[in-house]
């Protein structure tokens, strides 16, 4: 994405806490930067100083001075914002004159804080291990999907001070930056309160910690016995190879919206838009969405289709924007495309429902691909709708799936922040009976993101998507909410992550995806 010297104008804030962690007095976030670029603001700089008071208020630095050519900047459209673009190399000790580099932060206590750490420069096949405090915490390769590796741990520190080095094997590592958080056990839930009028939307308050349900608190209608396995046969296959396209399901048919349809040497969305008919096992080209993206939200009315937020494409410049607040509703009689009514900020891959004549969405991130955790809610029947705000999800899970069943709003799985190998097994459930809280139900049987979730015959299913080391998965899974409980079906033909699909009837449909490439085959199974 391109760089500039002196100044950045990013205004990167500080990453959010990990759900629910309260701040302390301590938080440092250090950009590794060549000393002629200025850090990203919030941000303070590292060019590869030894260790010693900065006189920016923290003392931190490397075991020894490093030669400036250990610094360096990567200009790369694949970076999602400029804390990416520049590192710091450390090398591992080679000869007797050369021990191992070790950065090193001085933290004020001893205690827990919260380590968020960025290695790569955006190289491909590039190989790291990374270690806090003498433990491994980050390994893996980086991959044309994956060009930066991320994590967050929890680092307890009794000597004050936090240490970062090469891990095992790494001759050459890259630092990009790290957030460091003091960490502190919440003084207890809070309860939170409902508005009893429509506000306009407003930042939200430290989210408390989901609470079981011990028995639903609205009627559920029992889930229809699943006498026969799922059996999975293919179909037409769409038209396009995608992923993270997005899809719904209306009156009988299958539709599907944008999506990656290029991937190297950069990844390029589409306008495309495809409508697929069981009846004839044809898919038919639609009215092209009025701006290519990926990660929307997706609802229907069984008139219109809204589509909400998500991640924007250029192709004059060829770069990505990670959200916004575009809403765009498909007239489904007449094929046409018109504006609706904008979200109250930039959003990407949060989810969208209808519950009665209401659309929700949640979640999401930020164009800086932060998490939030607001829920917002519009009145489609309203002569001059707006959005206003609902309880908020007590952490935020982006790339999770939310649907509707019984009433009710589900949130499946996700992943906080941009790491694609840490998924989440959490389901939430909002209520509107108890719109206060959020409740957390039984969670998945594994870990997960980028699902096809969707419900047929008063169940959730759950297809597909990536699990732990972003290995895309072929699993399905289904929830019974009058048992709360899930349950393992028959696995799809191969791994996808990333697909759409949707349920017509008592068919499952599962199309596009990734697995090593993009892939267009459309699968469906019958429950029965």
């Amino acid at each position: 994405m391109g760089r500039k010297l002196l100044p950045r104008k990013s205004s990167i804030g500080c990453f959010e806490s990990l759900e629910s962690r309260q701040l302390l007095s301590f938080s440092a976030h250090i950009d590794f930067t060549p000393a002629r670029i200025a850090p990203v603001a919030g941000y303070v700089a590292d060019s590869g100083n030894a260790y010693a008071n900065r006189g920016n208020g923290y003392t931190y630095g490397w075991n020894v001075n490093l030669p400036a050519s250990q610094s360096h900047i990567t200009r790369t459209r694949q970076a999602a914002d400029e804390r990416y673009e520049t590192v710091v190399m450390s090398d591992a000790a080679h000869g007797k004159k050369h021990p191992a580099d070790v950065w090193q932060i001085a933290v004020p206590e001893n205690g827990t804080y919260a380590v968020h750490l960025v290695v790569g420069d955006g190289t491909v096949g590039w190989k790291s291990s990374t270690m806090v405090d003498g433990s491994v915490v980050l390994s893996g390769k980086t991959t044309a999907k994956k060009r930066w590796l991320e994590t967050t741990v929890d680092v307890t520190v009794t000597n004050g001070l936090i240490s970062i080095a090469n891990g095992p094997k790494t001759a050459v590592n890259r630092l990009a930056y790290v957030d460091i958080t003091e960490q502190v056990a919440p003084a207890g839930p809070t309860k939170p309160t409902a508005p009893t009028t429509p506000t306009t939307p407003t930042t939200p308050t430290t989210p408390t910690t989901p609470t079981t349900p011990t028995t639903p608190t609205t009627p559920t209608t029992p889930a229809a016995a699943w006498t026969t396995p799922l059996s999975w046969s293919a179909v037409a296959p769409d038209p396009a190879k995608l992923a993270e396209a997005q899809g719904v399901s209306v009156n009988g048919k299958l539709y599907v919206f944008g999506g990656y349809n290029i991937t190297s040497p950069d990844y390029q969305a589409t306008t495309a838009a495809q409508v697929y008919d069981p009846t004839t096992n044809i898919w038919t080209a639609i009215a092209p969405m009025p701006q290519p993206e990926t990660h929307m939200g997706v609802a229907s009315d069984g008139t219109y289709i809204y589509i909400a937020g998500g991640y924007t494409y250029d192709p004059k410049t060829t770069y990505q924007t990670f959200g916004t607040a575009n809403v765009w509703r498909y007239d489904i009689a007449t094929n046409t495309w018109s504006q609706y009514v904008s979200l109250p900020a930039p959003r990407a891959a949060g989810a969208l429902v209808l519950l009665g004549d209401e659309l929700h969405f949640f979640d999401g991130v930020d164009t800086n691909r932060v998490g939030h955790t607001d829920h917002w809610v519009l009145n489609i029947t309203d002569a001059n709708p707006t959005w206003t705000t609902s309880t908020s999800l007590p952490f935020s899970r982006n790339h999770m799936a939310g649907v509707v069943l019984d009433g009710k709003i589900y949130a499946v799985g996700g992943q906080a922040g941009t790491n694609d190998s840490d998924p989440s097994s959490d389901v939430l459930m909002w209520d509107p009976a108890n719109p206060t809280a959020w409740q957390a139900v039984a969670s998945l049987p594994a870990p997960l993101s980028h699902a096809v979730v969707a419900v047929v015959q008063g169940r959730i299913v759950v297809c597909g998507g990536t699990t732990t080391g972003d290995q895309p998965l072929s699993s399905v899974y289904s929830y019974d909410p009058t048992t709360n409980t899930w349950t393992t079906e028959t696995s799809l033909p191969a791994p996808r992550l990333a697909p759409t699909g949707g349920v017509i009837g008592n068919q499952i449909y599962v199309t596009t995806g990734y697995d090593n490439g993009l892939q267009s085959q459309t699968w469906v199974a019958t429950v029965s």
